[in-house]
């Protein structure tokens, strides 16, 4: 329950920058000195019991030394001893004077002794950027020598920050094309024939003339003309022929003048050729085959100077001839025919080399792009543009982009956009981005844009938005050239490459994004996005995958733009794609499909991100590939680009020391520089009008995709919501929520609003279908933003700025009208929130640490929801249809709003005890100063967290009530409230809250100003009155009412009276609350005027029995339990299994086989090794249904010395389909019917919080579930150990402060005080009265055994509430007596 450390400093061995750290670390060296002594030759690890000792770690460790020892640990290809080996010697420190070793000599010396060590995981370290893995298309090491280990099992290796594992698998046959773009040199024409020895003279002659610039004789070697380049002709076939050879023109070629630059002189000479063979001289006997030989001697010519140019040059970076020939690129001075020429001569690796690092050095020039003047980077815009014009410069980078996607598997997404050829392009944005190794000081890319500013960033209006608008004006230029340049590539057909360009992009995305997706793993947690090592600190950056987007988006242009095109793009987007195109989605953890069940791992048996060796006519659809690919960029680069963008914003308004308000968008509340920069980085690149109306559109497109598949009817959709990941929607809405709540939602007006709104309340209605909650809440948060200008409820409409309340504009009113006006809105919108109200409780494989979930947030929005569509008459009127269809959906939903105002309210009504009780002590001066200061500030946090929970916890209480006493204004939904499952809870509801209001407690309520609380006791009052009365009307609560264990006449009168004193409400609330006192009266069978709530409880009942306690009473209750441990139960049988597991049972899905096996382990378990504790002092017994396995139910009893001791308390437990890997649900069964709540950890709901159930927050995560090792036992002897405790009042986060302070003490046995009572009544008497199915016998024998200490506890605690009031000492005595009478009967 504690705050959890900051993320742990793990260290990497696969990133040599880090390694070379390691010689500046003895303590570290010694360390790793040791664990790498304990590998044993062979590949075997050690014998755990005798590890080799660590030498001692304050000798120092040099680097030399360690190296040496690594370099001395024995190869995997020696015989394993039969033995460990003796641990080795310390190493002495290094003499003075000793080499140094470098980082990368000790690293690769570690990773071969991590090779040598069998399943250590050293496939997936990444070699040093000096020895790169091979080639695609190289042999891979299994086949070079004896097949190598498997890679381990799980998805990272030993790179921990890899997304995938290293393949060990080569890569399918179609990239080895990657190592050979070039040509073969049959293409290129090696001599020219000429048909006679005149048409040599004449028009052979003259062509030539004209190529070389100068006069050109041609013929037999003797005739040579005077003055004239002679070029020698060599008889051919057929006789009389004369043969061009590429020597002689060579030879010419050599005599052109260099000029300025010998590229350009040749390309001169190219062109002359190109013109003589597009004029009519071209048509003249054998001169088009002189022209072309010519023009492919002379691009051979100019690449071999290119390639042979000196880099070590003293006044030109690169050479002097390649200098020129780049800037005449840039110049626009190089013709893309020439070019391609050169390219296509390329055979000897040198010129390989040269042209790859044009390429590059053609991105890479992009590097020193400013954003403050854009115009000075044209130049290298068009010598890209050039140079990809060029088909065998594209065949280049298909080259390339092929090699980086089979290199991306087992590498970190940091690494594969450092060595990409288009990160330059694609990285360029405004938003900010991080440290290599800390997420503080940003970099702004855009700051000197925004400094050169007047008075920036006080200045804001015109010139900010004149900025916005020149940034906006270069990132679309750097996203249209990007795209143009991807078309280009996608364009490519077999007959220009053997790389098909629409086969090598979306496997190059495919590896950008999944070599990437630990980002989207962080989650969408703000305060924990930033603590994700693998997200901020070893995936791609923000820039550039939201670069990849914005190309990706301008693929899905051309059917994103009209509806028609829409709604045609459908037919090739099947869901099936996520199954048979697994390897596109290779990369990080399973993810949950909508339907529930995981999604299947990656696969193992293919490469991944590339695909398989397949026909053309196999590959999905163009269109599929890119909106598939758009969709997984959504996910790993834009929303964590949001959170990051969010997290950051938190980060630095608390560096600043200013208050969170999570309502206000930054640009309300930006107070230092680097705010404003963060703020308008973003505002500049994601609210892009071009960008975002891209990503509208998509979102679009997604919305009609998922309202088709539920058109296709209950089975069909079925199957593919268990494809689709539920990431897809979560990502949908929470990106149209963020601009709608960055004051953008004109930028929603391209969209269809009816299609929308139709997606979104299918989606919440079919709970069937899409069964996650945190995505329900996702879809909730979109409408409320949707409908927040009228609603009021957030903070963009609070906001008010000099001139007064800020007015919703005309694009946020136009969306209210188009949300309302949909039919979906006016019929289907009321239930599927009402459905997803009540479907919040239960969230299979939730991690709170991750998923930004709260069920109470999520009702929160649906009840102002709620509120603002019953005004609608229409909305209205499907509720009441839906109340009037009775059944339990709406008695679901009514229950679970009953939940939350029993949780909320009286939560924060004891949190205002709290505040209270400090501002006594407080309001002493000189005693408070004598309390220690550390004491002193420990109750002041206490205070100030208490007042920080209550203001929201009230506040969403008092929204609850509001919300109820709205509805049970109408008679039909009034009649609901008697559903045999709510009607109890309604009647204790009302009556243990009047009672705070107004009985013995109310001054303990009496704080400073109440109203910073929301708190308002006669109000509150009023509104529980008028929910009482209303409901008071039906017979069937006034019998609910009488059977309330606390109702009290006397509190009933103690409210009618004060409300007449007050004059509060109505008198018509006053007679209806008297009248609802005399019918309880009259059922009750009890005299007029009711009990005095004040009386005394009397003497100490006898609590002795007729036989004594027997000696042996241990011995026999563990060996009665014993047999009783572990059994079976009926789960059908009433009141033997929680409902709504039941209903999650019932839709199984998947292929249980795996879960139903670890089951059947566990429970064979039970009874041996992991065998459940039976013990007087506390018992865990257990009940599974034979016939479905994956139901159980737990008994555990109190343990002694705690508040709960002797009781019995039930938990229902279903395990999901994907369970192990993912934890069990539990629920407790032991509420009183939802009433009574035994701890901070166990809510009156039934709501189990345990960080290992992941419903709470995990302090490291050793505390969270863990595949493959937790398992229900540990889930068991956590809740009897860690939340049946002595004092669980301290089990509250930021309580435990208080410990052992006056305060502290005192609340802590008030809240005993409560257990103490409601264990006797439901863990004790009802399990008495009613022992649930399958643990009648082993509740009455735990009961008949322990009564007479049970008598003696319960007399402990009559002694101890002495010291509260006389009403509660009163229930307490008449509830130990009536216990005494039912054990006596045993």
């Amino acid at each position: 329950m504690a705050d959890e450390p900051p993320p742990p400093a793990d260290m990497d061995w696969a990133s040599e920058e880090e390694a070379m750290g390691l010689e500046d670390d003895p303590e570290l060296q010694a360390a790793l000195l040791a664990s790498m002594m304990e590998v044993q030759p062979g590949g075997q690890q050690p014998a755990p019991q005798q590890p080799a000792p660590a030498p001692p770690p304050a000798a120092g460790v040099s680097g030399a030394a360690l190296l040496q020892a690594l370099q001395g640990i024995p190869g995997a290809a020696q015989p394993a001893p039969a033995a460990p080996p003796a641990a080795a010697a310390a190493p002495q420190p290094a003499a003075a004077g000793a080499p140094a070793v470098s980082g990368t000599a000790l690293l690769q010396a570690l990773q071969g002794v991590l090779a040598a060590a069998g399943g250590f995981g050293a496939a997936a370290a990444p070699a040093p950027a000096a020895v790169q893995a091979p080639a695609v298309g190289a042999a891979p090491a299994a086949q070079q020598t004896a097949p190598a280990a498997a890679a381990p099992a799980g998805r990272r290796g030993a790179d921990r920050h890899a997304m995938t594992a290293k393949p060990t698998i080569p890569p399918p046959t179609w990239t080895k094309q990657a190592d050979s773009w070039v040509l073969p040199a049959s293409s290129q024409p090696g001599s020219a024939v000429l048909p006679s020895a005149d048409a040599a003279r004449g028009a052979g002659a003259a062509a030539c003339s004209k190529v070389a610039g100068q006069a050109v004789s041609m013929g037999p070697a003797g005739s040579v003309a005077a003055g004239a380049i002679h070029l020698a002709l060599t008889p051919a076939e057929p006789a009389g022929s004369l043969k061009l050879s590429a020597s002689a023109v060579d030879a010419a070629i050599a005599c052109i003048p260099a000029g300025g630059s010998l590229v350009l002189s040749l390309q001169a000479a190219w062109q002359r050729a190109a013109e003589v063979l597009a004029s009519t001289d071209a048509q003249q006997p054998g001169v088009a085959d002189c022209m072309r030989l010519w023009q492919a001697r002379l691009a051979k010519k100019a690449a071999g100077v290119l390639a042979s140019d000196e880099d070590d040059d003293l006044f030109f970076a690169g050479g002097k001839h390649r200098s020129a020939f780049l800037q005449a690129l840039e110049a626009a001075s190089v013709a893309p025919a020439f070019l391609d020429a050169m390219v296509c001569c390329a055979a000897a690796p040198a010129e390989v080399a040269l042209w790859e690092g044009i390429l590059r050095d053609s991105f890479a020039a992009l590097k020193s792009f400013s954003f403050l003047d854009a115009d000075k980077s044209e130049g290298a815009m068009k010598r890209l543009d050039i140079v990809t014009q060029s088909p065998g410069m594209k065949r280049v980078l298909a080259a390339l982009l092929t090699r980086e996607a089979v290199a991306a598997a087992g590498a970190r997404g940091r690494d594969v956009e450092a060595r990409s050829v288009l990160a330059p392009l694609l990285a360029l944005g405004t938003l900010a981005s991080l440290g290599q190794h800390s997420v503080l000081p940003l970099t702004f890319p855009a700051k000197d844009c925004f400094m050169q500013l007047r008075s920036y960033p006080r200045n804001r209006g015109a010139q900010v938005e004149s900025e916005y608008a020149s940034l906006r004006r270069s990132l679309q230029r750097v996203a249209g050239a990007a795209h143009e340049i991807l078309k280009r590539l996608a364009a490519m057909r077999p007959a220009d490459s053997p790389l098909r360009g629409r086969e090598v992009l979306p496997a190059w995305l495919a590896a950008v994004a999944g070599s990437s997706v630990g980002r989207a793993e962080a989650g969408s947690y703000i305060d924990r996005v930033l603590a994700h090592r693998t997200a901020t600190f070893y995936s791609a950056s923000d820039g550039f995958l939201v670069g990849c987007l914005a190309v990706c988006l301008r693929f899905c242009r051309p059917f994103l733009d009209k509806p028609e095109k829409k709604q045609g793009a459908l037919q090739h987007l099947d869901p099936a794609f996520y199954h048979k195109q697994r390897h596109r989605l290779a990369g990080g953890a399973r993810e949950r499909s909508l339907a529930g069940p995981l999604l299947p791992p990656s696969p193992t048996d293919v490469y991944p991100f590339v695909s398989p060796d397949r026909p053309e006519g196999e590959a999905p659809h163009f269109v599929a590939e890119v909106f598939f690919a758009t969709q997984r960029l959504v996910r790993v680069g834009l929303l964590p680009a949001v959170y990051r963008y969010q997290a950051l914003a938190k980060s630095l308004r608390r560096g600043s020391g200013e208050e969170d308000d999570d309502d206000l968008p930054l640009e309300e509340r930006a107070s230092t520089l680097d705010q404003w920069l963060l703020y308008d980085g973003m505002k500049a690149q994601l609210l892009d009008p071009d960008f975002a109306n891209d990503t509208v559109h998509f979102m679009e497109l997604q919305a009609r995709w998922l309202v088709g598949l539920l058109a296709l009817g209950p089975a069909a959709a079925k199957e593919a919501f268990a494809l689709i990941p539920e990431s897809v929607v979560r990502d949908m809405t929470s990106w149209l929520t963020f601009l709608i709540y960055n004051q953008s939602t004109e930028l929603l007006g391209g969209m269809d609003i009816g299609v929308l709104i139709s997606c979104l309340t299918s989606l919440l209605k079919h709970t069937d279908l899409v069964t996650s909650p945190p995505v329900h809440q996702s879809i909730v948060q979109l409408l409320l933003a949707m409908l927040s200008p009228q609603l009021g409820s957030r903070g963009m409409h609070r906001r008010h700025g000099a001139l007064g309340p800020r007015h919703v504009s005309p694009a946020e009113a136009a969306l209210v009208t188009a949300v309302l006006g949909t039919g979906a809105a006016q019929t289907d919108l009321l239930p599927a929130l009402m459905a997803a109200y009540s479907h919040a409780d239960h969230v299979v494989g939730l991690d709170v640490d991750k998923d930004q979930y709260d069920k109470f947030h999520l009702r929160g929005c649906i009840d102002s929801l709620l509120m603002e569509l019953w005004r609608d008459p229409a909305c209205a009127a499907s509720l009441t249809a839906a109340a009037q269809a009775g059944g339990g959906a709406f008695a679901a939903f009514v229950g679970a709003v009953l939940n939350d105002l029993m949780y909320l309210l009286k939560d924060s009504l004891q949190r205002l005890e709290d505040i209270h009780a400090l501002e006594v002590s407080k309001a002493d001066a000189a005693r408070w100063q004598q309390v220690p200061q550390r004491e002193r500030e420990e109750k002041q946090a206490f205070y100030e967290s208490q007042q920080s929970v209550t203001r929201g916890f009230m506040r969403m209480a008092v929204s609850t009530l509001a919300m109820l006493n709205t509805l049970v204004e109408n008679a039909a939904v009034r009649a609901g409230f008697m559903h045999e499952s709510v009607v109890n809870k309604a009647a204790a509801a009302a009556v243990h809250f009047i009672e705070i209001l107004v009985g013995p407690k109310c001054a303990e309520l009496q704080v400073d100003r109440p109203e910073q609380y929301h708190f308002d006791r006669d109000q509150l009052l009023v509104s529980m009155v008028y929910f009482t009365a209303r409901l008071a009307e039906q017979p069937a609560f006034v019998q609910a009412a009488s059977a309330v264990p606390d109702y009290d006449e006397s509190i009933i009168q103690r409210a009618v009276k004060m409300l007449a004193e007050k004059q509060l409400g109505e008198y018509e609330h006053r007679r209806r609350l008297e009248a609802l006192a005399a019918a309880v009266r009259q059922l009750r069978g009890e005299a007029g005027g009711g009990a005095d709530g004040g009386a005394a409880a009397g003497a100490p009942p006898d609590l002795s029995f007729s036989q004594e306690e027997p000696a042996d009473l241990e011995d026999a209750y563990v060996a009665a339990l014993a047999e009783l441990a572990v059994g079976d139960f009926d789960a059908e049988a009433a009141r033997a299994y929680n409902r709504s597991f039941a209903a999650k049972a019932e839709r199984q899905e998947g292929d249980t086989a795996g879960k139903m096996k670890a089951l059947a382990k566990e429970v064979r378990g039970f009874s041996g090794r992991t065998r459940l504790p039976i013990y007087a002092a506390s018992s865990i017994c257990l009940r599974y249904d034979p016939n479905r396995m994956d139901k159980m139910r737990a008994l555990i009893t109190g343990p002694e010395d705690t508040p709960y001791y002797g009781g019995c308390f039930i938990f229902d437990i279903y395990f999901p389909d994907d369970y192990p890997n993912v934890p069990p649900l539990m629920e407790l069964e032991t509420t009183g019917g939802g009433v009574a709540r035994f701890n901070p950890n166990l809510y009156a709901d039934g709501k189990v919080c345990l960080s290992l159930l992941g419903t709470w927050h995990g302090g490291d995560e050793s505390e969270k579930w863990r595949p493959g090792t937790s398992n229900l036992f540990q889930v068991l002897l956590s809740i009897q150990g860690m939340i049946f405790i002595t004092d669980p009042y301290f089990n509250e986060p930021a309580y435990e402060g208080m410990r052992g302070t006056a305060e502290g003490m005192s609340s802590s046995l008030k809240y005993n005080s409560e257990i103490w009572l409601n264990s006797i009544r439901y863990a004790m008497i009802d399990q008495l009265r009613r022992p649930r199915p399958g643990f009648e016998e082993a509740t009455r024998a735990h009961f008949r055994l322990l009564r007479w200490r049970i008598m003696k506890q319960c007399a402990t605690w009559l002694e101890q509430a002495q010291a509260l009031d006389a009403l509660f000492q009163k229930r307490l005595r008449d509830a130990v007596v009536e216990l005494h009478g039912l054990l006596a009967a045993l």
